[in-house]
C-alpha cells in the first residue's frame, strides 16, 4: 500500500460534497465508515450552493431577484463567501450598481445586503470570476426565515444584445437561535 503523499497513487482533486471520506467511528467500536464532503460541512455548519443563472434572469434581477438560499422560520443565513463566473459570448452586460446578493424577507424592497460583487467587474468584460466580500448586516426579520437572493440593488442591468451565463457559488452559514 502507497503511503497518503504518493501523489502518483493518490491524486490531489478539489472535493465534491458527494465525495466520500474514511474516518473512523468512535461511538461505534472504532469502526471504519464513510461520510460524504457535504456532511462535514454540516457538521461544521457550512453550506455551498452552485446555481447557474442565464441572461434573461441576470437581465431582470432587480424586480425578479434570484433565490439563493431559503431558511426556515427561527434560522438566519450568513454569507460566508460568495464568488460568481460571467461568461458571455457576443456583448457584456453593464449594471448602474452592484449586482448584490441581499438578505430578505418577502421582497426585494425590504433588503438587507450580505454581500455585493462590484459592478466595474460586469461592465465591458469579457469572462471573468468576482468574489464577494461578506457585510455585516442587520437581519431585516427578527423571527427569522429570510431569503439569500442575488438582485440587481440599483437598476436593471442594461445590454440589448447581452448574452452569456453566470455561475453562481455561496457558501453559508445557517444558525437557529
Amino acid at each position: 500500500m502507497a503511503k497518503i503523499n504518493n501523489t502518483t497513487v493518490y491524486p490531489q482533486v478539489l472535493p465534491a460534497s458527494d465525495d466520500l471520506l474514511i474516518l473512523t467511528d468512535k461511538n461505534d467500536s472504532d469502526k471504519t465508515k464513510t461520510s460524504s464532503v457535504a456532511d462535514f460541512q454540516k457538521f461544521f455548519g457550512v453550506s455551498t450552493v452552485d446555481i447557474t443563472i442565464t441572461a434573461d434572469q441576470f437581465r431582470f434581477l432587480h424586480t425578479n431577484p434570484v433565490d439563493v438560499v431559503a431558511v426556515d422560520s427561527n434560522q438566519f443565513s450568513e454569507v460566508i463567501s460568495a464568488s460568481i463566473q460571467y461568461t458571455y459570448a457576443d456583448a457584456p452586460f453593464t449594471l448602474a450598481g452592484a449586482a448584490d446578493i441581499c438578505l430578505t424577507h418577502g421582497t426585494a424592497s425590504s433588503t438587507y445586503v450580505g454581500a455585493n460583487f462590484q459592478q466595474g467587474n460586469f461592465n465591458g468584460v469579457n469572462n471573468f470570476v468576482s468574489v464577494a466580500r461578506p457585510l455585516s448586516h442587520v437581519y431585516p426579520n427578527p423571527l427569522g426565515g429570510d431569503k439569500l437572493l442575488l438582485w440587481a440593488f440599483t437598476g436593471y442591468p442594461t445590454g440589448a444584445l447581452a448574452n452569456g451565463f453566470f455561475k453562481l457559488n455561496v457558501q453559508y452559514r445557517v444558525y437557529t437561535f
